[in-house]
């Protein structure tokens, strides 16, 4: 697999959207699909009024038990918004290094797996604790398989 990385700083962004706990331990579809399409989409509307541009962001935030995160299908919230509408939940994604890859809709769990098991054991990083990984869908994402992705990686030297 083309393994070519880029490395950018970014801020402490705000993401708002649909949040739920999911399981990524085994051969178990965690269900994103269903996150985006029966949970983001019930409150698209709501959101993205309240969004910066029109990408969309699929988070992955730690909860510190083993195989299980929370997953957040969102947008970038506008610094000037304080209040999120109902079963909407706004997380912080922190300051941090990202090495971000290229990638397709359709490739987006063999690039995971890449990047975990191949590019990390040979590269001088690792995985910046207590930071999310995310993906960036553009706005004009569609449900094709070739339609394109970013996953950003947060790293430390």
């Amino acid at each position: 697999m083309d393994m070519n990385v880029a490395f950018v700083d970014r801020p402490a962004t705000a993401v708002i959207g649909y949040q739920e706990r999911v399981s990524i331990a085994g051969d178990v579809d965690p269900g994103f699909e269903r996150i985006w399409r029966e949970g983001f989409m019930k409150l698209a509307g709501a959101i993205e009024p309240l969004s910066v541009g029109r990408g969309y962001y699929g988070v992955c935030f730690c909860t510190g038990e083993e195989g299980v995160m929370d997953y957040l299908a969102g947008m970038i919230l506008r610094p000037d918004v304080d209040a999120a509408p109902a079963g909407a939940v706004v997380r912080t994604i922190p300051a941090a290094r990202f090495a971000v890859f290229d990638c397709s809709l359709a490739t987006i769990g063999a690039t995971w797996n890449a990047i975990y098991g191949q590019w990390f054991p040979a590269s001088d990083w690792a995985s910046a604790p207590g930071v999310p990984c995310y993906e960036q869908y553009p706005p004009d994402t569609t449900a094709c398989p070739d339609s394109p992705v970013k996953l950003y990686v947060p790293v430390v030297p």
